[in-house]
Formats: structure tokens, sequence, C-alpha cells
């Protein structure tokens, strides 16, 4: 090759990388789930966004409501959405500067040291080279809450600057700066609500230590007994345990408990620990005939008791519980021998509500290619579910999840493609996310692992 062809032959490479890291760079979608729209630059037009998709300068992305997205862009960095968000992607990598801007809502944003970065509000911008921190904007009010790293911060169209180091918090209006002060362990819970996200720092392992003091307060006495009493009991009761990620990429510790505490009932309690608290599980389910002492014979009896077995008592409770504090559903279903169907009543964090599964059932959608479902579930206020004309007073938003040990969905493809299908869903894990208005703490989130938990959340799927 000629010197010339040669050196024409760098220069081109050259070129094509600066382009390529540069004028073309972008923001891509590797995480939603729920409602999210994006608008391209020069429309106005709002369609739906799909995992993968890839935003340039000046596109926009909407989340509805119980909606999250990510977008990673150049060098590892990202941007994590909450619900009811609207954010614009001002520019991507230009001069190895990226700028986003939060029209309203909440993001959290994830940065590598050097990188440069601003993020804009309408009355307000806060820049890094380097950090973890949250920028929300609701009712004409900015607040900036930095997990890791620093941040400065100035009001749009004036030149005065704070910088918030790890664990503050400001909040900005129009007429000047908040104060500037260590964010309470309130404050920062709230900001982790709605985005799944871990929280650093030294207050979070102080929250895990407190939430961990609370995580068997509702079974204590009950747990530590099966555990001592485990021995000769192998076909009753059962203690498992497993770490793996969950679907958003976060690190879970799973352990499960079944329980035999009748001949005709049986109980699953599923502990998730993450490192700013835990999600819980106590189900229970009591039929109208003794079930089978040997679980492994459960299959066949099932299947000969037929229309002859039905379900007496349905009891399930999960909640979460973060620093000693948490949100709490429950689910009863008593069988009513008129109807031959569960009579059904559900609690809300202690308040009781009418409603019944069916509805979650007929609103659910469910993904042709991968194990995961969307519903949700309706309750009104009690003693007027069924009535003409009453508007719910609760909405219950319920996602399902099949999931590998590294988070990631599991296709359809994946079980019908599998020569041992057993060993698949034995080491498959199943998730469910319930989102709230009224849940204070965040979405209850729960990971099952083992057959079991799949069975459960494939019911629900």
């Amino acid at each position: 090759m000629r010197k010339s062809h040669l050196i024409i032959l760098v220069v081109l490479v050259c070129l094509l990388t600066v382009l390529n890291t540069d004028v073309f760079a972008k923001a891509k979608i590797t995480f939603l789930t729920g409602t999210v729209k994006y608008q391209k630059s020069g429309s106005e037009d709002w369609v739906d966004a799909k995992k993968d998709l890839e935003l340039e300068d000046n596109d926009s992305i909407k989340t509805g409501k119980f909606s999250n997205v990510e977008l990673e862009f150049p060098e590892d960095n990202s941007v994590k959405i909450a619900q009811n968000t609207v954010l614009t992607v001002e520019q991507i990598g230009k001069d190895s500067k990226s700028s986003f801007k939060v029209e309203s809502g909440k993001v959290f944003m994830q940065i590598k040291k050097g990188e440069d970065t601003d993020v804009k509000t309408p009355n307000a911008v806060a820049g890094v080279r380097g950090t973890k921190f949250f920028v929300e904007f609701k009712e004409g009010e900015t607040f900036i809450f930095v997990v890791e790293g620093s941040v400065w911060v100035k009001r749009l169209g004036f030149e005065e600057e704070k910088v918030l180091n790890e664990g503050q918090l400001i909040n900005v209006l129009n007429s000047g700066f908040g104060q500037l002060r260590t964010a309470s362990s309130r404050e920062r819970m709230n900001f982790g609500i709605g985005i799944p996200i871990m929280l650093g720092g030294s207050s979070s392992q102080d929250m895990l230590k407190n939430s961990l003091r609370t995580e068997m307060k509702f079974e204590k006495n009950n747990l530590n007994n099966d555990r001592n009493d485990l021995s000769g009991k192998k076909n009753e009761d059962f203690v498992t345990g497993r770490t793996l990620k969950d679907v958003h990429g976060v690190p879970v510790r799973v352990e499960q408990i079944f329980k035999r505490p009748g001949t005709a009932s049986f109980q699953l309690i599923n502990i998730t620990k993450r490192d700013d608290g835990l999600t819980y599980l106590d189900w229970k389910m009591t039929y109208n005939k003794p079930l089978p002492e040997d679980i492994n014979d459960w299959g066949s009896f099932f299947e000969d008791q037929g229309d002859n077995l039905h379900i007496e008592l349905r009891e399930v409770d999960m909640g979460t519980m973060k620093d000693g504090f948490g949100d709490n559903l429950r689910w009863l279903g008593r069988y009513n021998a008129e109807t031959g169907e569960l009579d059904e009543t559900f609690f809300v964090n202690g308040i009781e509500r009418d409603g019944s599964f069916s509805d979650y059932e007929d609103s659910r959608i469910t993904d042709p290619d991968n194990f995961y479902s969307y519903g949700e579930l309706l309750l009104y206020e009690a003693g007027t579910y069924g009535q003409p004309e009453v508007e719910p007073v609760e909405i219950i938003v319920i996602r399902t999840y099949i999931i590998n040990d590294d988070g990631k969905i599991i296709s359809v493809r994946d079980f019908a493609s599998s020569g041992d299908v057993f060993s698949l869903i034995s080491t498959s894990a199943g998730e469910i996310i319930l989102s709230a208005d009224s849940f204070v703490y965040g979405d209850i989130d729960l990971v099952m692992i083992g057959g079991v938990g799949v069975v459960f959340v494939m019911y629900m799927l």
C-alpha cells in the first residue's frame, strides 16, 4: 500500500471514530416498563418507545404512571427516569459533554468520573464530572440530592453557585436557593421511590441493619421454631435461599420458607433482601380436603380430585420494610358455598377495600415473546364493589416477570428450546412488582426463587 493511501486510511479511521463518538453519539433505552413515549426533535407527535431505541440530540422521552425507563449514553453513563417525567436529551457526547433537561418529574444520574454532564430544569442547572445524584422538578421547584461525589448548582440566568457533596440536598426556587443541608433518611428514601436503584453510602448500611433487625417481625417466632424443627420434617417444612439479581440488575438475597401449618393447608414465606430494606410475602392456602404428606404426590392429587377439591381460605400478606417502616397489602379470599367462588377482601396499609382479582386478570397484558405481564387491580370503598357508576379509590399495578440469575427476562423461546425444562425452572426466579399511589415507601418488589416461585408468578402471568 502506498504511503499516501495509508495516511488517507488513517485519517478516515480517525474521522469515523470522531464521528461515531461525538457527532452521532446517542442515548439508548436499555430498560423500560409501563407506558413510555418519545418525541423526535422537530416533531409534535409522541409515539411508543421500545427497548434499544436510540435517542439523538433534542429528542424527548415521557413516562406515564407506574412507568420507568433507563437510558445509557457514551462511556457507560446512564440516567434512570421515574414515572410521570418528561426529559429532553439536549446533546450527547459533543466535545465530551452531555446535557439533559428535566421538564417535569424526577431522574437519577449516574456519571463516570471525568465525564462532563449537566442537567437543567426550568429554573436551575446542575453540573458534574463524575457522580450519582437525583434531580426532581415539581410545582415550580427544583430538588437536587447527591448520592455520591459532588455537584455544582446554579439558578438559570444567575452566576451564584452552590456545591453539594455526598448526602447533601438543596431546593431551588425562582426567588433563590433553599437551605443546603444533609438529607434525612426519609428524604433519601423519598428520592428513591419510583426509581429502581440502590442508594450507596454509610447511611444505607444503617438502613440495612435497622431493616434486618425488624425483617422477621411478622413471623419471627414461627420461623425460628421451623428452623429448629427441620430434622425429620423434610416432607413438611423446608428452608432455602439464593443470591441473584432482580429485573433492575440489583443484587438481592432471597430466603424462602415452606410450612405445613395443618393437614389441609400450606404456607409459603418469601423474603427478598436489598441493601435499602426488604420485601416479604406470606401466602397461606387452606383446602377442603387434607393434602398428601409427601409434596411429590401433590401433582397427581390435584389432578385426581378435580372439582371435588376447592380452596376454603386464601390469605396473601405482602409488603415492604425500610428503616423500620413500610407498606402492606393483604388479600383474603373465603369460599362461598352458594356461588362456588371466593369472596375477596383487600386491606391497603390496614384500610379495608373491596375488589376482585378477576379485574387484574381481565386487564392483564402479556408479552408474547417474553415472560412478562402488566395488569391493574381495581379496589373500591368497602361495601361498594359492583355498584353501578362507583369509581375505584385504589389502583394496584401488578407487573410480573420470570428471570434468570442475572435478572434478564426469560423468553418463551428459552423454555421452548430447553432440553431440560425442570432445570430451567429450578434455576429461574419469579418477580412480582406492585405499585400504587398510596404506597409511601415505593414499590413492593418481590423476587421468588425455585419452582414454587416460578409457578406462582406463572399463575399471575
